[in-house]
């Protein structure tokens, strides 16, 4: 009985991840639907006068208004994005979620124990509800600030020049520009996540808001920042690194889809070279940024265990969490494990920002056009 409970708990959580995908899916198709036909012929509505068509006209889809038409400003790209995001957030969150179990250990535990433990203390329904809300709404708008700022950002440093334009190093700097307003947007997020994955017992009840609420009351809302230069470092490596590389990691893969026998400018070779080049430089990032994710995450594992899952009265901080002790926390690792322990969870991680790095890079121009939207 216990084991079908625990199936009918992950059903639930497969149908919350479906729903999401199927409200993406209604509004592109939605904003696509006015289009004309992909064939080049007229509509039925235009067919017989027009009549159908000047209705159309008149029900011009909400995500189209937002996105301000084919020209609009920097803000008609926040509609595209923000859908990019939280479908790429839920397709991401279960990966996710083995990924932060796998740092947080610091590499002693094998992942197979993790995930034992894990299943004890929360079922079989913990993967794909345990931390959910906090996740998916801190990864949908860190990706949309990340993805809006980064253009914005290279635009002001530039002279206004877009990226497409730009050099390895400008993306690059753009890159790390855009993940400051992110970074201090999401922590308080990221912090309830992380708290959620590690409350075993079950205190907050998979209450984001009750974990920020606790940490107000008793810490004050400095509580809610807890790793904030670590978090700060994590996100500008992986950022700058991502958006430097993947017009290159894309290129270079639609030239290998070329000499595969795809047509040039056949959908399935721009898709592939997407996808593959997008995942390209989320590793590429992996690669960059792992070493700092190990450290940051232990030290705020433990900051988060003595504010959040202990007793300790207001203000009771176990250790300092800024560079000095990711430093610390990292000379300690590559004295008992060598090099190689910076890179724990690695693979995970991979996976994970690989595959948001491939997705958004693949449905991003893909909701674009859907809603006209041509501002870089």
């Amino acid at each position: 009985c216990h084991l079908a409970g625990e199936t009918g708990a992950v059903r639930m959580g497969l149908l919350q991840l479906l729903r999401v995908s199927l409200l993406v899916g209604v509004a592109a198709g939605a904003a696509a639907s006015s289009r004309a036909s992909p064939l080049g012929l007229a509509s039925p509505g235009k067919a017989r006068g027009g009549g159908v068509a000047s209705s159309r006209s008149q029900r011009v889809p909400v995500l189209r208004r937002l996105a301000g038409g084919a020209s609009g400003s920097a803000f008609s790209t926040l509609p595209p994005i923000a859908l990019a995001a939280v479908t790429t957030g839920a397709l991401m969150y279960p990966i996710d979620l083995l990924r932060a179990l796998k740092m947080t250990s610091g590499g002693d535990t094998p992942i197979g124990q993790l995930v034992a433990e894990f299943r004890a203390a929360h079922g079989l329904k913990g993967f794909l509800t345990q931390g959910l809300g906090p996740e998916l709404t801190k990864s949908t708008i860190s990706r949309s600030l990340k993805f809006f700022c980064y253009p914005v950002a290279h635009r002001r440093i530039t002279g206004g020049k877009n990226p497409s334009e730009g050099t390895m190093l400008t993306k690059a700097a753009a890159g790390v520009l855009a993940t400051i307003p992110e970074t201090l947007v999401i922590l308080p997020l990221e912090v309830a996540k992380l708290t959620l994955q590690l409350d075993k017992q079950g205190v907050f009840s998979n209450s984001a808001g009750a974990v920020m609420r606790h940490l107000v009351t008793t810490r004050g809302p400095g509580a809610l920042f807890v790793g904030l230069i670590g978090v700060q470092i994590r996100q500008a490596l992986w950022t700058g690194t991502y958006f430097s590389t993947v017009s290159t990691c894309t290129r270079l893969c639609k030239e290998g889809a070329l000499r595969m026998g795809f047509e040039e400018d056949s959908f399935a070779a721009s898709s592939l070279a997407s996808f593959l080049g997008g995942f390209g430089a989320g590793v590429l990032g992996v690669i960059a940024n792992n070493p700092a994710d190990v450290t940051r995450s232990i030290v705020q594992k433990k900051a988060i265990q003595s504010i959040a899952l202990a007793n300790g009265g207001p203000g009771t901080l176990n250790g300092p969490t800024g560079l000095s002790a990711i430093v610390g926390a990292g000379s300690e690792i590559v004295a008992k494990r060598g090099l190689g322990g910076l890179y724990a969870g690695f693979a995970f991680k991979s996976m994970h920002l690989g595959g948001s790095g491939a997705l958004m890079n693949f449905l991003l121009p893909v909701f674009r056009k859907a809603l006209r939207v041509e501002v870089e």
